[in-house]
């Protein structure tokens, strides 16, 4: 028989520990495959397929992404939080001016992270 002690530390492991998906080789590819199942997506291609989410959040910081999920998740008059992220990401997009500020620079998801990290350690 198990002891509380070990049943709790079993349950802090398991969730610890972050979620697998066959086929999906980084964390994007997984905060991709929840939000496509959250919002309900199941184009094959197109608008709304896997490679439609990743072409388009590649170069978007792993932090904003979470930051606009939260957010979508808070808001209780969302009627279709779809839409809601992808306008989240349009106005993330739109060019900079006075009434937009500059964004974060961009830490992409794998590719170049080392070269960044050198740049803005240089400075």
């Amino acid at each position: 028989m198990e002891t509380l002690g070990n049943l709790i530390q079993k349950q802090i492991e398991k969730a610890s520990t972050p979620k697998k998906y066959d086929g999906l080789h980084s964390e994007l590819h997984g905060l991709i495959h929840e939000l496509r199942t959250e919002y309900g997506e199941t184009a094959k291609t197109g608008p709304g397929s896997f490679g439609f989410y990743l072409g388009k959040l590649r170069r978007v910081p792993l932090q904003t992404i979470y930051m606009w999920r939260s957010e979508i998740r808070q808001s209780r008059d969302a009627k279709n939080r779809g839409k809601l992220f992808w306008w989240k990401y349009k106005q993330w997009k739109k060019p900079l001016s006075k009434s937009n500020p500059p964004r974060a620079p961009v830490e992409a998801s794998g590719r170049g992270r080392k070269s960044l990290q050198t740049k803005l350690t240089k400075n």
